[in-house]
C-alpha cells in the first residue's frame, strides 16, 4: 500500500515498529548520527532559507535589484527544492544518504558559489535559484528524516523528535550571524562562507550519518516510482494529508517570511519586531522537546491539531494587540509587548511541532520501501506551500493596505488544516486492514 488510514496514530505503529524492526541493525547505533544530521539540517537551511533572507536589503542595495526580483528567486528555490525532493527521495530510496549528501556539496554548492561569481541579474537568479533549490532538496527535512528514521530504525519517531530539536537551531543560529557578518563584510563574501558552510554540513554527514537506503528486507523501493505515486495519490488517506500540509505550509511560511512585518503593521517599532521574531525561531524548542513521548499518549492527529490551533492562536493574539493600539500604528503599551511575546511562544511552539509531527504523522501513513519517493511527495506539497503563502500574504496586505487582513487569513486557513485532521467516519475501524510497514 502507497499509504494507510488517516485515523491510525503514530504511536501504533511505533509498537509494530519497535517489533520489525528489533533485528534490524540499528541497535548499538549512538546518538552521534542524529547529532551529524542535525547539523547537515541547520547548515542546509541556513545557507539560503534563512541567510538569504537576510541579505536581501545588502544585495538590493548593492546590485538595485527589486525586493520582487530576489523574493522570485526565493520563492524558485523552494519550488524546486520542493519538485526535486521527488528525485532526491527515489535516490536515497535506491542508493542510501551519500548521493543526497554529494548532491548538496557539490552540485548545490557549486552552482551557488557559481551565482557569486556573476554580475548579471538572470545568470544570477538561475545559478543560485537552482542551486538553492538542489540544497532544500536534498536536505531540508523531507531527506534528513527519512535518512535518520532508517539509521535508527529502533526508535524512528524519537530520533526523528532528536533531529528536530537540533534542527531548530538553524534560525537561533544563521539570523543574527549573518546579519552581524553582512555589517563587516560584503554580502558576496558573507554568501560565499555560508555556501561552504552548507558543503561542510554536507561532507561531516556523509562521514558520519551513512546510510538510509531502503531496507533490504521487505518490499524495498518500487521499480515503478510514477505508478508509486499515482497509487499513493489514489488513496484518499494520502490526498487527505497532502492537501492539510498544503494549508498549513501556505499558512506557516506566511508566518515565517513575514513575522517581522506583521508586527511593525501592529505597532511595534522594527527592533523589538526583530528581538521578537528571533524568540520566535527559538521558541520552536517549545514544541520539540518531549514530544516522542507525548505521540506516545495522544498520537500525532491530535498533536498536529494542538500545533495548528497554537500557530492560529498566535495570529488572534497579534490581532489583539492590533485592537490594542487602535487607529494610531504609531502607539506602543506593556500590553502590545506582551501580546508580541506571547506571539512568538505559541508560533514559535506551533511551528517547531509541525515539522517533526508531519514528517512522523506521514512517515506511518506511506510504505516503508519507497518512504523517500513518497516522502518527496510531501516535500513537492510543502515547496508549493512555501511559494504560494508568502505571495498570497504580500498580495493580500498590498491589495488592503494592512497586514491585518494576512493575519486574518492566516488563522483561517490554519483552523481549517486543523479541522481536517478530524477523524472521517468511514475510516474508523480500518488500523488492522491496511498496514504499509
Amino acid at each position: 500500500m502507497a499509504g494507510l488510514d488517516p485515523n491510525s496514530t503514530s504511536s501504533s505503529n511505533s509498537a509494530s515498529e519497535s517489533t520489525d524492526n528489533s533485528t534490524s541493525g540499528s541497535d548499538g547505533v549512538g546518538f552521534t548520527p542524529i547529532v551529524s544530521l542535525g547539523v547537515y539540517t541547520i547548515t542546509a537551511y541556513g545557507t539560503w532559507a534563512y541567510g538569504f533572507g537576510v541579505l536581501l536589503e545588502p544585495i538590493s542595495a548593492d546590485t538595485g535589484w527589486g525586493a520582487a526580483f530576489l523574493g522570485a528567486i526565493y520563492g524558485w528555490a523552494m519550488a524546486l527544492s520542493g519538485i526535486g525532493a521527488f528525485w532526491a527521495g527515489r535516490l536515497l530510496d535506491r542508493f542510501g544518504a551519500n548521493v543526497p549528501y554529494v548532491i548538496h556539496a557539490v552540485v548545490a554548492s557549486g552552482l551557488m558559489a557559481s551565482a557569486l561569481l556573476v554580475e548579471n541579474r538572470w545568470l544570477f537568479a538561475t545559478l543560485f535559484a537552482t542551486g538553492a533549490g538542489l540544497g532544500g532538496a536534498s536536505g531540508f527535512y523531507t531527506v534528513t528524516t527519512v535518512i535518520v528514521s532508517r539509521i535508527r530504525s529502533d526508535r524512528p519517531e524519537w530520533a526523528i523528535n532528536a533531529l528536530t530539536i537540533v534542527g531548530a537551531f538553524s534560525s537561533p543560529i544563521y539570523l543574527p550571524l549573518t546579519a552581524w557578518l553582512a555589517s563587516i563584510w560584503h554580502w558576496r563574501s558573507v554568501a560565499a562562507l555560508l555556501v561552504t558552510v552548507g558543503a561542510i554540513g554536507a561532507v561531516q554527514a556523509a562521514f558520519l550519518a551513512q546510510g538510509g537506503a531502503s531496507p533490504e528486507t521487505g518490499s524495498g523501493p518500487s521499480a515503478h516510482p510514477i505508478a508509486t505515486l499515482r497509487r499513493a495519490l489514489t488513496n484518499p488517506a494520502v490526498r487527505r494529508i497532502l492537501v492539510i500540509y498544503l494549508l498549513a505550509g501556505a499558512a506557516g511560511s506566511t508566518i515565517w517570511v513575514y513575522q517581522v512585518p506583521m508586527m511593525t503593521g501592529v505597532g511595534l517599532s522594527l527592533g523589538l519586531a526583530g528581538t521578537f521574531g528571533g524568540l520566535r525561531g527559538l521558541c520552536q524548542l517549545l514544541g520539540r522537546v518531549g514530544l516522542a513521548g507525548q505521540i506516545e499518549r495522544r498520537g500525532t492527529d491530535t498533536l498536529l491539531r494542538i500545533a495548528y490551533l497554537s500557530t492560529a492562536a498566535a495570529g488572534v493574539t497579534l490581532l489583539f494587540g492590533r485592537l490594542i493600539v487602535g487607529p494610531d500604528p504609531t502607539a506602543t503599551s506593556s500590553a502590545l509587548v506582551a501580546a508580541a511575546a506571547v506571539f512568538a511562544v505559541l508560533a514559535g511552539a506551533g511551528l517547531g511541532a509541525s515539522s517533526p509531527l508531519q514528517a512522523i504523522h506521514a512517515r506511518s501513513r506511506f510504505d516503508s520501501g519507497d518512504l523517500g519517493l513518497l516522502m518527496g511527495l510531501q516535500g513537492l506539497v510543502l515547496g508549493v506551500a512555501g511559494g504560494i503563502g508568502p505571495f498570497a500574504g504580500g498580495l493580500t496586505r498590498d491589495l488592503s493596505g494592512s497586514w491585518t487582513a494576512t493575519i486574518v487569513a492566516v488563522v483561517v486557513v490554519l483552523v481549517v488544516a486543523a479541522s481536517l485532521l478530524r477523524s472521517p467516519p468511514d475510516h474508523k475501524n480500518n488500523d488492522n486492514n491496511n498496514d504499509g510497514n
